[in-house]
């Protein structure tokens, strides 16, 4: 019988999970293990693997913050990125409800982290601090909405405080009833997904259609597009390699500092599975997660100042002086947010428009497909 530790294990007991879980994870890792079956199998359950333990692990109380704790997005948020390639390479319907499933879960684990970086944020900053009870609150609700999305859908369920997980294993019964490409018609199809999506957020910043004085609609959104491509690498094991390094291309060395070279998040391990990569530059990859990184940070302080500034104005304050300081010190805090609008537009042009970032990434997929 397999055991799992409990998210809260300081508590220093197991708990078992059921024999359907158990059989689950021992099919879940030979399928990641068989280079004989369809690789798209393997794909997904590498991530459901994942994902399936973080469930396992989590205590009938602190389910909710324990999976956030523990990083459950990166699953889900793999998971998804599957989904919506197979969805959109021939897949149709099926892979569309598992892309809702895995969506639903993500979303609530992403406000959960969301109020807790603005607690955070507000209790390092004494002018912030009469906030932390606000977010604190509001965050403490996140969690309960998660907690209940987790049984109501299935995600877990727990007899006699054992956890058991219904939804992977429904997951697992539908994927084993899909009908999955060869791999090189498979990867032919990939690469042509992946390259049409580059082209087509091309398209759209060459014609103006991302709005970058609407935060959520032109800068968030674009960094979603752009980040996602990211995501699909991760989410392929290696199906994506990368070729080279920033030297071909000099004037993108700029976008390719150390801190972008050696991140976790561009660095993968080596193609394992039958068939031959996709290779793609190293160089125009790391510039596209330079890009991921900046807008990122961009947005965030968009998004923080928004948010701040909105619960200063509606949340009461002993006095309106303490009021009139915190938004005295947002304002210098977020002295850089009236000009994210044009700082957005200008470096989207320069890397994406001049250099040319996305149309090059999406015809080196090309060429190698």
């Amino acid at each position: 019988m397999i055991f799992y530790t409990v998210g809260v294990r300081a508590l220093g007991f197991k708990m078992k999970a059921s024999g359907r879980d158990s059989k689950l994870r021992k099919k879940l890792e030979e399928a990641v293990k068989n280079r004989k079956k369809p690789r798209g199998r393997r794909f997904y359950a590498a991530e459901i693997l994942h994902l399936q333990e973080l469930l396992l692990e989590s205590s009938p109380q602190n389910a909710a913050r324990e999976l956030h704790q523990n990083g459950a997005r990166t699953p889900l948020f793999r998971l998804q990125a599957l989904s919506r390639l197979y969805e959109k390479t021939g897949g149709g319907k099926i892979f569309y409800r598992l892309r809702f499933w895995f969506k639903k879960i993500e979303d609530a684990l992403g406000v959960v982290a969301y109020f807790e970086d603005l607690k955070l944020y507000c209790a390092d900053r004494e002018p912030l601090q009469p906030l932390v009870d606000s977010f604190q609150k509001k965050y403490d609700i996140a969690l309960q909405e998660l907690q209940g999305l987790l049984i109501d859908e299935g995600w877990l369920k727990f007899k006699s405080d054992r956890p058991s997980s219904p939804r992977c294993r429904r997951v697992w019964k539908i994927l084993k009833k899909v009908k999955w490409d060869k791999n090189e018609k498979e990867r032919k199809k990939i690469a042509e997904f992946l390259s049409a999506r580059l082209e087509k957020i091309d398209f759209r910043l060459k014609n103006g259609l991302y709005d970058f004085e609407n935060l959520e609609g032109g800068l968030h959104e674009l960094r979603r597009n752009i980040r996602w491509f990211s995501i699909y690498a991760h989410s392929l094991q290696g199906l994506i390699q990368l070729r080279g390094d920033v030297r071909p291309f000099p004037e993108l060395e700029m976008y390719c500092p150390a801190s972008i070279r050696q991140s976790p998040f561009n660095t993968w391990g080596p193609y394992t599975g039958r068939g031959k990569p996709i290779q793609i530059s190293r160089g125009l990859f790391f510039a596209l997660s330079f890009a991921i990184a900046e807008l990122g940070r961009l947005k965030d302080i968009g998004q923080f100042r928004e948010a701040l500034e909105k619960e200063v104005r509606t949340l009461e304050f002993p006095d309106d002086s303490m009021r009139r300081q915190a938004l005295d010190y947002l304002h210098e805090e977020f002295a850089e947010a009236p000009e994210l609008p044009e700082k957005s537009r200008a470096f989207c042009e320069d890397i994406f428009l001049k250099k040319g970032v996305l149309r090059l990434l999406a015809q080196d997929i090309r060429n190698d497909a």
